[in-house]
């Protein structure tokens, strides 16, 4: 008989007997469960680092972070009030002379890696509040990051149809560095 597993017991229905694709998944989902499982230990056993070595750069210091954001604040107020010398260089210009302000192309710019100095700011003495400083961090960074892809997205000439033209994605940079300005305007205030 087709159901049966050995001549003294059968089986009544075939759900009950593993089909071989049954038995090779069950095994796959067990051996998975032992590799994460021996991961997972692995992760715990190893060393923690300490929050204040995590919280800064290596060289960054609170002094430095402070001076870093009061630059950038500078900048970002210069790249405003100078928005039209941004335009005007044309072509691949723009994107590429806006990015570098941005700091997020080349390393000239007192926005490159910022973000090191906000992680310097948040535990030193100059800020009171930890957690507004680092939602607030995190709402610029967030507005820096948008404001670098439309200035990217103006060079991209990919898909089919109508392109959009690149004044648009400049605009929409424009609109992020306003609330990058905002943002550090707030965070300066909470920087003693």
């Amino acid at each position: 008989m087709a159901w049966q597993i050995s001549s003294s017991r059968s089986i009544s229905s075939p759900e009950t007997l593993p089909s071989p694709r049954r038995q090779f998944l069950f095994e796959i989902t067990k051996t998975a469960a032992s590799v994460t499982a021996a991961a997972a230990t692995s992760i715990v056993m190893l060393p923690q680092a300490s929050n204040a070595a995590a919280a800064a750069a290596p060289g960054m210091t609170a002094d430095s972070a402070r001076n870093q954001l009061r630059q950038a604040k500078t900048t970002i107020d210069d790249l405003l009030q100078n928005w039209s010398t941004v335009e005007g260089g044309g072509g691949d210009a723009i994107p590429d002379a806006l990015r570098t302000k941005l700091g997020t192309q080349g390393i000239t710019s007192s926005l490159f890696q910022i973000d090191k100095a906000f992680k310097a700011l948040r535990q030193s003495e100059y800020v009171d509040d930890f957690v507004e400083f680092q939602e607030t961090s995190e709402e610029f960074i967030g507005a820096l990051y948008r404001a670098d892809s439309m200035a990217s997205s103006a060079n991209n000439k990919t898909g089919s149809g109508k392109q959009t033209p690149p004044a648009v994605f400049i605009e929409s940079a424009r609109v992020e560095v306003a609330e990058m300005q905002r943002i550090a305007n707030k965070m300066n205030s909470m920087v003693n």
